[in-house]
């Protein structure tokens, strides 16, 4: 408990080897001696006592110091004679044969360390981005190779789709040409077959929207006679509001077809369909009207001969 405490400590002539990593736990330390002792080496973490002011290392075996001195911002002292350092470290430490040189090494030593972590940081960083990169570049090639395959695999799907396809069709083909030989042997060939049928069926569906358009349009004008029998003033006002009606639905198809037409996606389909909307839309409107025109004008002329005749 009193080494964690002291702030002095003289380890000096000691035949020491090592200081082990939990030295660097006397953070308390001021005044470090560690003279004429066998170091080769010193913890790496024994930056960590910060608040170290003097340092003496005199005739150890030391050839390098941590990085981590580097962090001893309070040093003023540092005497490293008779070191065998590498000449980097020996020719910014200097000869230290006095007080003045051993206060000059401190202030030399520390930064120069600290610039060494620096750039070995800087150093480890470049390296680090450089992997990230060349591992992103990896994954994007490792990515496209996959979309190649994933859209040859497609393309080979679709082949083998239209080639079989293509063989079903034929089967079938040669399947019912050959159920028609077998049961009509002697019918010449017309090109006539079931494919026929879905056309009569569409053919009788129209055939019936026309008939119930065609019922409704008779059952609105027999409407609309009747009414004009009843109140010609309230015929006229439903007319006039029928038309505005059914021009307000041709300006809403109109502008829904516009709508339609900008987009890439239908631009296709309904630069035919709009002609054929506003065709049939113009057509059902002139003949909304010669029917409105005829019908006025048949109910005219009834309604005069009936009033004539009574």
């Amino acid at each position: 408990m009193a080494i964690k405490k002291a702030t002095t400590l003289d380890l000096s002539n000691n035949r020491l080897k090592s200081l082990g990593k939990n030295f660097a736990t006397l953070t308390h330390i001021v005044k470090l001696d560690l003279s004429k002792n066998m170091l080769t080496e010193l913890p790496e973490n024994f930056g960590d006592l910060v608040l170290l002011k003097h340092l003496d290392l005199y005739s150890n075996q030391l050839t390098h110091l941590p990085l981590s001195m580097g962090r001893l911002q309070s040093l003023r002292w540092l005497d490293l004679k008779n070191n065998p350092l590498v000449p980097a470290v020996a020719e910014v430490a200097g000869p230290c044969l006095d007080a003045q040189q051993c206060v000059k090494c401190a202030r030399s030593v520390v930064p120069f360390l600290r610039a060494m972590q620096e750039q070995i940081d800087e150093e480890r960083e470049r390296r680090l981005a450089q992997k990230r990169r060349q591992q992103e570049m990896a994954e994007k090639a490792a990515l496209n190779q996959k979309k190649e395959e994933s859209k040859k695999k497609k393309k080979a799907k679709a082949a083998n789709h239209t080639q079989a396809h293509a063989e079903n069709g034929v089967k079938l083909t040669t399947r019912s040409e050959s159920e028609t030989k077998r049961t009509t042997p002697n019918e010449p060939r017309t090109g006539k077959t079931k494919t026929k049928i879905p056309e009569k069926k569409s053919t009788s569906v129209l055939w019936a929207c026309c008939k119930l358009t065609l019922l409704a349009l008779f059952l609105g004008a027999m409407t609309l006679g009747a009414l004009w029998l009843a109140d010609p003033r309230q015929f006229k006002e439903v007319a006039g509001v029928l038309e505005v009606r059914l021009w307000d639905a041709v300006n809403w198809v109109h502008i829904t077809a516009v709508w339609l037409r900008d987009h890439d996606t239908t631009r296709w389909a309904v630069s035919n369909v709009l002609e054929l909307w506003q065709v049939l839309w113009k057509r059902a409107l002139a003949g909304w009207l010669a029917a409105q025109h005829g019908v006025s004008h048949f109910l005219d002329t009834l309604r005069n001969k009936l009033l004539g005749a009574v």
